[in-house]
């Protein structure tokens, strides 16, 4: 593997890790200032976070419509994100929330355009 393949490996996972803490950040931070908790709210939660999972898995495994639907499933969150953070929230929500974003729009660029992430998948690909 060469030092472009192993650094789009390293940050790919770096970033996934991210993903994942900052949803498991969002998920108890937003059940925390809830004032009542709701079995639905979270049930969607935990299923938001296991697909999440699942698509990661698929990226790493080389399935290019993964890498695809994921980022276009972050750019959603992207947009959430600005709309929580210009909107007329809490400043306890907004922290979450720029994190977030910062996160999101961060793993979206390196999954589509980071020639080191390409030189990985490529390899994976092969």
């Amino acid at each position: 593997m060469t030092e472009s393949e192993q650094r789009g490996k390293s940050m790919t996972i770096r970033l996934f890790a991210s993903c994942l803490l900052i949803s498991i950040f969002v998920i108890i931070t937003y059940n925390i200032l809830v004032p009542n908790l709701e079995t639905k709210k979270i049930i969607q939660q935990i299923i938001r976070f296991c697909l999440t999972v699942a698509f990661m898995y698929f990226i790493l495994k080389g399935k290019k419509w993964a890498k695809d639907i994921f980022s276009v499933l972050l750019g959603l969150g992207v947009i959430l994100g600005m709309t929580m953070i210009f909107g007329k929230s809490s400043f306890n929500t907004k922290i979450p929330m720029i994190s977030m974003t910062l996160i999101y729009v961060w793993t979206i660029y390196h999954l589509n355009f980071s020639s080191n992430f390409k030189a990985y998948f490529n390899k994976i690909l092969s």
